[in-house]
């Protein structure tokens, strides 16, 4: 958990990129265009929920997940809405000095090292898909590398 310039405390999660991946092996989705749009560990940023961390009086420490560090005590995580590319749109509240350190944490090895195991269950996906995939899926896979997916130019 990054403590930015300006104070603020921030921290990053996997949830939605989570619900991505449950969602697909469930069957509940089973198209397949978001995963082929990920190559990279920044492709997964749309994936990637930004929470801050604000001091409460008790000191309790709240509840995380198995996987997450420790915060101190006396934090709280509050949750933003946002996920990592909204914080360099034009419209962030964030300062540049906060997007600079942000994007330093972005790119330091504990953050890549952590999010590269994610990737790799991606990759993992995407060859299952072109192996073991509906036709559906197939077709769908066909079309992204001939850069004709009707989804391609959203990303």
């Amino acid at each position: 958990m990054p403590q930015l310039p300006s104070g603020r405390h921030v921290g990053v999660g996997s949830d939605p990129l989570i619900d991505l991946v449950e969602d697909f092996t469930s069957g509940k989705n089973f198209s397949c265009w978001r995963f082929l749009a990920i190559d990279d560990v920044k492709d997964l940023y749309p994936y990637i929920e930004i929470f801050y961390f604000d001091f409460i009086e008790d000191g309790d420490r709240p509840k995380l997940k198995d996987h997450s560090l420790p915060i101190d005590a006396g934090l709280k995580k509050i949750e933003t809405g946002l996920r990592v590319p909204d914080v360099f749109k034009d419209n962030s509240d964030w300062s540049e000095d906060d997007k600079v350190a942000f994007l330093e944490f972005l790119q330091s090895e504990r953050f890549t090292k952590s999010f590269n195991r994610q990737l790799d269950t991606i990759k993992m996906i995407k060859a299952d898909i072109t192996l073991y995939g509906s036709e559906f899926q197939k077709a769908e896979v066909a079309l992204w590398n001939n850069n004709i997916h009707w989804l391609q130019e959203k990303h």
